[in-house]
């Protein structure tokens, strides 16, 4: 009972308490436990079973939020865009989309725009100019 009502404070939209809630609960536990990988996993799965747009732009919000805790933050920007497309008007998804883009463009500037595999290439061939 203490789960539901933190669960519905928690969130702009009340929720009914059906299976579909429940594993997002699942979902919420296994994030605030920075087990990302299976709160991925769990939304994944709870997708397709549902319509509800506000449970789904929540539930596209916290793998967003899952996806940042692992570092890929194109894969977080797309379930930003997924959670505004099922409810434009909640603006935390648009404030989240909006963190990672700046995540986006400091990481872009710190590394000159290269990609992961031209930054080991450039840092080896620093170290043969120095040794």
């Amino acid at each position: 009972m203490k789960e539901e009502s933190r669960l519905n404070t928690a969130y702009p939209y009340k929720m009914e308490k059906t299976e579909s809630a429940l594993s997002f609960a699942d979902i919420k536990s296994l994030y605030s436990k920075k087990d990302y990988r299976g709160a991925i996993k769990a939304g994944e799965d709870l997708l397709p079973q549902t319509d509800n747009p506000q449970l789904l732009s929540e539930a596209h919000l916290l793998l967003a939020k899952c996806y940042k805790g692992l570092g890929d933050l194109k894969s977080c920007i797309s379930c930003c865009n997924s959670a505004i497309e099922h409810n434009s008007k909640w603006r935390e998804a648009f404030l989240y989309r909006s963190a990672c883009f700046q995540a986006l463009h400091t990481a872009y500037l710190e590394t000159d725009g290269d990609t992961p595999e031209n930054i080991e290439v450039d840092r080896a061939s620093a170290d043969i100019i120095v040794d």
